[in-house]
């Protein structure tokens, strides 16, 4: 099973993986994507077959955009297709991409 991706918004990317067992706990999702005093965590499918989680209020929280992580977006969602994905910063805060299995899905 590949690594999850944590991408903050300072532009790293880190491996993590589940504490325990083969998913991630709600828990451990809002700590990834936590920010501005709201624990949110959006659910995003991926035409991969991957799965992205990134705070759902980030905007209305005021979080600071995030580059890696609308780069896979754009990259599943590319702007020729989904014109919506021109220009401003998708996802804001930090994000988690991970497996569908590792999302706790199978």
């Amino acid at each position: 099973m590949s690594k999850a991706i944590w991408y903050k918004t300072d532009g790293s990317e880190v491996e993590v993986e589940p504490k325990e067992g083969k998913a991630f706990s709600l828990e451990e999702l809002q700590g990834f994507v936590e920010g501005g005093g709201s624990n949110t965590v959006q659910y995003l499918p991926l035409p991969d077959g991957r799965v992205m989680f990134a705070n759902d209020n980030g905007r209305i929280v005021g979080l600071e955009g995030n580059p890696g992580a609308t780069k896979v977006w754009r990259e599943a969602f590319p702007a020729e297709q989904y014109p919506m994905n021109r220009g401003e910063m998708i996802i804001v805060g930090n994000a988690v991409v991970c497996s569908r299995e590792q999302a706790g899905e199978e």
